[in-house]
């Protein structure tokens, strides 16, 4: 910024028109204000209806918006005065006063002539110069005029004033010449060719022009220019002249005259097209009035609320949100291979970690370790042999619901095969409705022990049980809302109530807890608001599960035989199983932290029922982990591989939910997908998350039919999908610092906010990025050696980096 090259480019269209109509009757000075007052709303709402939607519909990508009367008043403020920068005081619109003209309140000094050569004139303590088109280019296309706009300077206005002309009059003059182009044919033979040339574009011209396709435009474009020292604006002049000359061979002048530059200034005052020194202007039509207009924006994304900063491809900033009025905003990242997407997700967690009170990762490639540890977290490492258990049964400190009931009989179907769309659904029907029995008894049965050695606190829970469904049928707002949803909105109640839920749970009667509690319609809500107080060690586990089932099942053996062949085939996955103690005993790691990062691509290929197993567990995991945080803090959930999390049985249900679902908990959940295929194929997972995805970012693709692939997912326009051809894989680039490039998709009510952004990392956040399968070990070593695991990234990335050199240097000095 103080070198002067972050620059944003804001176009403004201003339309004009001549109120040449007045009263027919002679009015005092107040109605006639009044009238005119109000023709110019309805003129102001007139343009911004039509021409404004008419700009909608051209440019779709870009928000259209009408000028209010402050942003009019800031936009003159700043053209008269460049001095004051990009950024205008508060202060200045104080001085803001209607009953004095534009010049009155913004011109607040002279324009005089310069002392020094080359300078037009002098204003607000600077240099200006002024360079305006004098001859059309030769040939013109679009994008050329980006010549203009892209001067490697940011202290500059380009102007381009259009004044539409009446076809017949214009139409008249070009017979008139065609008329004697045709009387020289006859006198000077020798120049037949050329004239004839030039009789037939006349004669073409005049049947466009009639014919309505062409419309007769005049143009005038002139280029101003300011800077403090003389010999770099002078400098500066000699690159716009090049620059004009690069548009399609147009000429420019130089205006050093000082009339003649004051009068050129004054035509590029904002709006005003009615200045009468008109020498300058240039006969068109409308076809290549258009390739002049600088159709030219800088993308900003979400810059007023913006969470972290990224550059753009113009050398602007954009601006990314999470967050927007308090609503989370899912993401979805299309993320090639070697796309950077890896990079970019630690650095958007880097800038806006601070934010979110809990975060939560499931990776595949340990891709944010390194990056993890210098949050504290440790990753938690799924495989056969570890010595990690999960215990699927342990509600995490929440009350047992349907939901989490319903997730350990899924994980149950899973590992006896019995679930997917080639399983019989009678008789899926029949073991899902068996384990559903027994698993309710063990917690029951779990229960019953823990009361009895802790009967005061089964009292408690009692009257806690009672007060969330109170406050489930008198408090809760909304439809649909469930007894945990009460359940932690009332935790929330008592952390922040300021004593009112103690008194309300002080307030029920001893009599109607009791009844409560023995009642057969509500016994069961106790015992699941107990579940919540249980230890890791005083939950049910797998093994308890199978040697129930095999031993003493519900109905006998002789009853029940169905029974004892599940529990027979559910020992697989007990801990003397093949899959070791992953499923079953005390869990060994408990998701409370602030940050929990699963990992489980450590398992092999071949063991593909494991893998399967090993993500709907850990979904259902973090799933807790969210639920239990308070609802009104912030969260962000991490999907690293959302094609294998879909594959999984059950991935799909549990995406869709946490799309659909989490954002009333407060949590933002973001998945990365390599390909749009693998969303494409799973129609109703795709339209869920679609629906209710906020944030869509696009990373450089493979080929132009992926890259087409999404943008017809996205419904993308054609220069947004011809971004994202044009990308570069960072692999690919020459120039440094390379970058990865991202497209950023947010769908809005009326128009999308669309652009693309580049994520530019420094080598230390390459360091961690790169911490996958293969270095993962090697690093964790080396950071082993470091107090301060943040110091230990920071050197050890420098010596990193200064050994890639070495090679290079030797080699310099051997040839």
């Amino acid at each position: 910024m103080e070198a002067g090259r972050l620059r944003r480019e804001i176009l403004t269209v201003y339309f004009s028109r001549v109120v040449d109509t007045a009263p027919g009757f002679e009015l005092s000075e107040g109605a006639l204000a009044k009238h005119f007052e109000a023709l110019g709303k309805r003129e102001a709402l007139a343009f911004a209806e039509i021409n404004g939607a008419e700009l909608q519909a051209k440019f779709p990508d870009c928000r259209v918006r009408a000028m209010s009367t402050e942003e009019q008043f800031l936009a003159y403020y700043r053209f008269l005065n460049p001095n004051i920068g990009a950024a205008i005081p508060s202060w200045v619109l104080g001085g803001y006063d209607e009953s004095r003209s534009i010049q009155e309140n913004c011109l607040l000094g002279d324009l005089h002539q310069g002392l020094n050569p080359g300078v037009s004139f002098d204003l607000d303590s600077l240099h200006h110069g002024i360079v305006v088109m004098r001859e059309l280019p030769k040939t013109l296309g679009p994008g050329l005029i980006t010549r203009l706009t892209n001067l490697g300077f940011v202290d500059y206005d380009l102007t381009l004033n259009i004044y539409p002309q009446r076809s017949d009059r214009v139409v008249k003059a070009l017979e008139d010449s065609t008329n004697q182009l045709a009387g020289e044919m006859r006198t000077k033979p020798k120049e037949a060719y050329r004239l004839g040339t030039q009789l037939e574009m006349g004669a073409e011209q005049i049947r466009e022009y009639e014919r309505g396709s062409k419309t007769p435009i005049d143009v005038f474009m002139a280029l101003r220019l300011w800077c403090k020292d003389p010999e770099t604006l002078i400098s500066r002049i000699s690159g716009v002249t090049n620059a004009f000359t690069s548009v399609g061979r147009a000429t420019c002048y130089h205006a050093t005259n000082p009339e003649t530059a004051r009068q050129l200034f004054y035509q590029t005052w904002p709006g005003w097209t009615y200045g009468t020194y008109r020498g300058y202007d240039q006969p068109t039509d409308n076809i290549t009035a258009a390739d002049l207009v600088p159709w030219s924006c800088s993308f900003t994304g979400r810059l007023d609320t913006a969470e972290a900063l990224y550059d753009s491809a113009t050398g602007g900033l954009v601006g990314v949100s999470t967050e927007v009025a308090r609503v989370p905003q899912h993401m979805v990242l299309f993320a090639a291979t070697r796309g950077g997407k890896s990079t970019f997700l630690q650095d958007l967690m880097g800038q806006t970690g601070h934010l979110f009170g809990y975060v939560l990762i499931v990776d595949d490639k340990l891709s944010h370790a390194t990056s993890v540890e210098t949050l504290g977290g440790k990753p938690i490492i799924i495989t056969p042999n570890g010595n990690v258990t999960i215990n699927p049964y342990d509600t995490g400190g929440l009350p047992l619901s349907r939901e989490h009931l319903g997730g350990v009989v899924g994980l149950c179907l899973l590992m006896l095969r019995e679930a997917g769309p080639l399983a019989d659904p009678a008789r899926v029907s029949r073991v899902e409705s068996n384990l559903t029995r027994h698993i309710t008894q063990l917690y029951t049965r779990h229960w019953d022990e823990w009361r009895r050695q802790e009967p005061e606190r089964e009292q408690e829970i009692a009257r806690r049980a009672l007060a969330v469904q109170r406050y489930l049928e008198t408090r809760m707002k909304g439809y649909n809302n469930t007894f945990l949803d009460a359940w932690r909105d009332f935790a929330d109640w008592e952390q922040n109530g300021w004593g009112e839920a103690q008194e309300f749970l002080a307030s029920l009667d001893e009599e109607e807890v009791a009844k409560f509690a023995t009642h057969h319609a509500t016994r069961d809500l106790v015992r699941d608001v107990g579940i919540s107080d249980f230890g890791p060690e005083d939950f049910p586990t797998h093994g308890k599960l199978v040697e129930m089932m095999t031993m003493v099942p519900i109905g006998g053996e002789e009853e029940n035989p169905e029974a004892v062949d599940i529990g027979e085939r559910l020992e697989t996955w007990s801990r003397r199983g093949p899959y070791g103690k992953v499923f079953d005993g005390v869990s060994t790691v408990r998701v409370e932290g602030d940050i929990t990062y699963f990992e489980v691509g450590m398992i092999p290929e071949a063991l593909e029922e494991l893998r399967a197993a090993a993500y709907y567990l850990v979904l259902n995991v973090s799933r807790q982990a969210v639920l239990k945080r308070p609802r009104g803090e912030r969260k962000f959930c991490l999907f690293e591989e959302g094609a294998r999390l879909i594959q999984a049985p059950g991935g799909a249900k549990v995406l869709r939910e946490y799309y659909t679902q989490m954002g009333k908990f407060g949590a933002t959940v973001c998945t990365v997908f390599q390909q749009y295929a693998a969303l494409k194929e799973v129609e109703q997972v795709r339209s869920s998350v679609f629906d209710n995805t906020k944030l869509f970012f696009v990373s450089a693709q493979p080929s132009s039919a992926a890259a087409e692939e999404i943008g017809n997912g996205l419904s993308l326009s054609e220069s947004a999908t011809r971004s994202i051809r044009n990308f570069v894989m960072p692999e690919h680039q020459t120039n440094e610092p390379k970058h990865s490039s991202f497209l950023m998709h947010a769908p809005g009510e009326r128009t999308p906010l669309v652009g693309a952004l580049r994520n530019i990392v420094s080598p230390e956040m390459l360091w961690c990025a790169k911490s996958d399968n293969e270095v993962f070990d090697e690093r964790k070593a080396l950071l082993a050696e470091y107090e301060d695991v943040v110091e230990g990234i920071l050197t050890e990335s420098r010596n990193g980096k200064a050994k890639a050199k070495q090679p290079w240097v030797a080699n310099r000095n051997q040839s």
